[in-house]
């Protein structure tokens, strides 16, 4: 289940925060008093500091912000309930694509580190990030973050002279007495122009308040997005080989698969089991492939998400609903409502026979076509099979075009 509370409590903290510091430009004391002589609400330096900083506590407040409380600084900070909770238009497509992220990844985790794997780049390695981070962490994990930025650059950034300086730097990360920052500053300013919400260091933060561990609940909503990112024929191809060498390694490497990373064919057939890792292909050097999938099927199919969220979720009137019941089972029957699966079938039906998505889906049937037949019929008799040669001819006629 998403951490959906923590995440909106948040949220709605920094956006209290927000207006005080940035539009009001006063201290605690000024905002609680301010609010005292607009009559709007009665609120202590204390309980807004723990507002600001999502620190609910069960006996004073459990759920962060009362009914009364909502109405009151909603009608201080001239904005609507919806606003102060859920935040501007912008802020709403931006809890959408990290829902949908969440779902995809369903708690896949790193095997070598135990942790989440994140789809986002982690832009906080310049020198004064990087130092930030080394009082609070170390500066191990100051520098192997820095480590993991140029590995990821050196294969995601297009730009020739700037990917050869990055490719250098990564080669001799051990060596080089200190990263040149200009470098570091213009890679960050690449993203920023091609793939802003991966490399916003506050979306990256937010997904790591709403990733959880994997929910059998949602796996086949989470396998039905990843099969709308098929309609980008690169990704198919990465994901597909992916899947390929999983099934070769479990078939003729007997143990050489863990237990519980084995992987069985009818899964994919029947949107079960956890495939996140794999679809951001473990950040590997296919790993752009999935952003350039996200952001394609997200450009197409970007209105009926906001449709179904603003119906669903942010066209809520808290006039009328109890804030507390804004939690992780709320938003956990909205996105395993048959509603919302029945929409995601229903838009990879269409995309499957669409000519601008319809080569990445026949690539992606081909190959698991051809895993299917390898897992029913004996390894002697494949190539006296009628039907897998069919299919590789197919996939070589598919192949030599595309």
């Amino acid at each position: 289940m998403l951490n959906f509370t923590n995440f909106l409590y948040r949220n709605i903290g920094k956006r209290i925060k927000h207006y005080r510091e940035k539009q009001l430009e006063v201290t605690q004391d000024q905002f609680v008093a301010k609010l005292k002589m607009t009559n709007y609400i009665s609120l202590t330096k204390y309980n807004l500091s723990r507002i600001e900083n999502a620190n609910n506590i069960k006996k004073n407040n459990p759920y962060l912000l009362t009914d009364t409380q909502i109405q009151g600084l909603s009608n201080f900070m001239d904005c609507s309930p919806n606003e102060l909770i859920f935040g501007t238009v912008d802020e709403k497509v931006k809890m959408v694509k990290l829902i949908l992220l969440a779902i995809i990844i369903n708690g896949s985790k790193n095997k070598k580190t135990g942790g989440f794997i994140y789809p986002f780049i982690d832009s906080r390695v310049t020198k004064k990030a990087r130092e930030k981070i080394a009082k609070k962490e170390g500066e191990k994990t100051a520098i192997d973050r820095l480590e993991e930025f140029l590995r990821l650059s050196k294969d995601i950034i297009t730009d020739g002279e700037l990917t050869n300086q990055i490719l250098y730097l990564y080669l001799n990360f051990h060596y080089v007495e200190e990263v040149d920052e200009e470098v570091i500053q213009e890679c960050i300013d690449w993203y920023t122009t091609y793939y802003p919400f991966f490399i916003d260091p506050n979306e990256f933060d937010n997904f790591q308040l709403l990733i959880n561990d994997f929910d059998k609940d949602i796996e086949t909503q989470s396998n039905l997005i990843i099969k709308l990112l098929m309609g980008n024929i690169d990704f198919s191809k990465k994901f597909m080989e992916g899947i390929r060498n999983i099934y070769f390694n479990q078939q003729t490497v007997p143990g050489l698969i863990k237990d519980e990373d084995f992987k069985d064919v009818n899964d994919i057939k029947q949107n079960t089991g956890q495939y996140g890792g794999l679809a951001i292909l473990y950040k590997e050097a296919g790993y752009v492939s999935f952003l350039n999938a996200f952001n394609e099927m997200w450009n197409r199919n970007n209105n009926l998400f906001m449709s179904y969220f603003n119906d669903h979720l942010f066209s809520i009137d808290f006039t009328t609903v109890k804030f507390k019941s804004m939690d992780d089972d709320y938003i956990h029957g909205i996105i395993n409502s048959y509603e919302f699966i029945k929409l995601l079938y229903s838009k990879l039906e269409e995309e499957m026979y669409n000519k601008q998505t319809m080569l990445g889906h026949d690539n992606f049937r081909l190959y698991l076509q051809q895993i299917i037949l390898e897992d029913n019929i004996d390894l002697l008799e494949l190539h006296n099979d009628i039907f897998y040669q069919y299919n590789l001819e197919a996939i070589q006629l598919h192949n030599r075009y595309f």
